[in-house]
């Protein structure tokens, strides 16, 4: 996407000069911030392990403000997706698998670099957290592979993203605004806010709020069969006489009467080609998020503080973020409306304070997150030989003359919600000697549930197989009430993917010198992965 952001605040053209005060005040700022990455708060410079950071105040002066933005940025990191709320990371190339969203995030490769938010993992198979980066203290990246501190799939690496905490210095507050612009596409425009304040001397809140509407880019342009576009079901086996039912344009000697459809002669089209004219619209490609963040840190003694945030967040898309290249620059051709919609609450506490000689840390947090995307899957229908079974009538036609090829227009529609919680308690060391030691363990349980639905535009005429053939098996689904579903329904997924990990671990370190430093870490873990699930569709065995 190329976007020119432009500040409210700013209404003339920057000099060069300033645009070079600018990227060298984020280098300093990249050189000097502290990173957490041993659990420990420490400049980056003296961390003995490999870690790179971008602070707060660059991803504000590079305009970075989500996922993609920010990973753009950060050094061996990549991602890959479909678009806004469905990415995953990848650090130096190390990764499983890319994991297709059209399959169900539910059934898709655990990835193999973590994200979090301050203590809390939140990755997801296929669907990373998308989270906005407003009021954001800094993004640390460890790249892998990783120690023993880190698991939750850190054995690529992790990407953290360290908000702003409750500050009791005092009151503040700021507001920005922007708008951008994308070269042959639609303006953008951002709203950010936060307001921090202490209504006593040991309570300090934070709030933050903020809205981000980005423009499309990409044009939904009209499918024209005869013009080179999209046909279908252009080139269908025929199961019955084994021939071809061909499109508009057809040789009229290879198109016999067992395959002319409802009165058409055998040189017009054989098969219904699809139009997508309601769906055609430039610039369909947008994206918004809206959310909040909320932050209490209570300091309850001299030793001990507790701090309690909770994140809120919509991210609600249309369009679909690739272009096809065969039919032009930024277009594509879609014959359903492709639209996601990811909602999110994400709650964290911490509790940290001092006993005798060790500092105690207890970090949880829980995460509670639905999805529902509708994917146009037509292009399934190209499915070669099994075109035909798709989309056309054989064998429930009396004649051979009343076969046809229906409308080849699919889409997949999927429900998910996602729910996680995580516990930490760790320990580390504060003795005033070379020796340092961090243990800990932790708990995470996670549960993803998915109802997957695709639809089949030739099942619709089966009336009578609309009953109980299109229910799922046994007395009612995982996820849902197991059917009967809609008509145009043809095949259901119903998956539910637990997860249950419990680790401990540890990591002894000891300065051998002031720059040279030896450490030994071990991690012990169980997990528990189950799936259960059911699949649905039509009994079509007759045909």
């Amino acid at each position: 996407m190329r976007k020119t952001h432009l500040s409210c605040a700013v209404i003339a053209a920057l000099a060069s000069n300033g645009v070079l005060a600018q990227a060298s005040e984020s280098k300093a700022s990249i050189e000097t911030i502290e990173v957490t990455a041993t659990k420990r708060t420490e400049s980056i410079q003296d961390v003995p392990v490999a870690v790179s950071a971008l602070s707060g105040d660059a991803l504000e002066n590079m305009g970075i403000d989500n996922f993609q933005d920010y990973v753009e940025f950060l050094p061996n990191v990549v991602f890959q997706g479909t678009g806004p709320g469905q990415n995953e990371i990848y650090i130096r190339g190390a990764a499983t698998t890319q994991s297709s969203i059209t399959l169900s995030s539910v059934q898709a490769l655990q990835p193999s670099v973590a994200f979090y938010q301050d203590e809390m993992p939140v990755s997801m198979a296929g669907r990373n957290l998308d989270i906005f980066a407003t009021d954001v203290e800094r993004v640390e990246v460890l790249p892998g592979p990783q120690g023993t501190l880190f698991g939750a799939s850190s054995q690529a690496g992790t990407v953290r993203l360290i908000t702003r905490k409750p500050d009791h210095a005092g009151f503040a507050a700021g507001f920005d605004t922007a708008i951008a612009t994308t070269k042959g596409g639609e303006m953008s425009n951002t709203v950010e806010a936060y307001i921090n304040i202490t209504p006593t001397d040991d309570l300090a809140l934070r709030v933050v709020a903020y809205n981000d509407k980005q423009g499309g880019w990409i044009d939904n342009i009209e499918n024209d069969p005869g013009n080179g576009g999209y046909i279908g079901s252009a080139v269908v086996i025929d199961r019955i006489s084994g021939g071809i039912l061909s499109g508009a344009g057809a040789d009229p000697v290879g198109m016999d009467a067992r395959r002319s459809v409802n009165g058409f002669g055998p040189n017009e089209a054989a098969v219904v080609s699809p139009r997508n004219g309601q769906h055609v619209e430039d610039d369909f490609n947008d994206a918004v998020y809206a959310g909040a963040r909320f932050g209490l840190s209570y300091h309850i003694n001299a030793d001990w503080n507790l701090l309690v945030q909770h994140t809120a967040q919509t991210l609600d898309t249309e369009g679909v973020f690739a272009y096809d290249p065969t039919v032009g620059e930024d277009k594509a051709v879609r014959f359903q409306a492709d639209e996601n919609s990811d909602e999110f609450g994400l709650t964290t506490w911490t509790l940290n304070g001092s006993l005798d000689k060790l500092d105690v840390v207890y970090a949880g947090g829980y995460l509670d997150r639905e999805i529902d995307t509708l994917t146009d899957y037509t292009g399934y229908t190209n499915g070669g030989l099994f075109s035909a079974y798709y989309v056309c009538t054989h064998y429930i036609a009396d004649t051979p003359a009343d076969i046809r090829c229906l409308d080849p227009v699919k889409y997949y529609k999927e429900d998910t919600t996602s729910t996680r919680l995580t516990h930490e308690l760790r320990f580390d060391t504060t003795m005033d000697t070379p020796w340092r030691v961090t243990a800990g363990v932790f708990y995470d349980e996670q549960e993803v549930a998915s109802v997957g639905q695709f639809k089949i535009p030739n099942t619709e005429i089966f009336e009578d197989l609309a009953g109980p053939w299109n229910s799922l098996a046994g007395d009612k689904g995982i996820n849902s009430d197991g059917g009967p579903f809609s008509p145009e329904i043809g095949f259901v997924n119903d998956i539910t993917h637990t997860i249950e990990q419990i680790a401990v671990f540890g990591q002894a370190e000891y300065d051998i010198t002031d720059t040279l430093t030896a450490s030994f870490g071990a991690r012990w873990y169980q997990i528990d992965d189950i799936y259960r699930g059911a699949t649905s569709t039509r009994d079509v065995t007759s045909r």
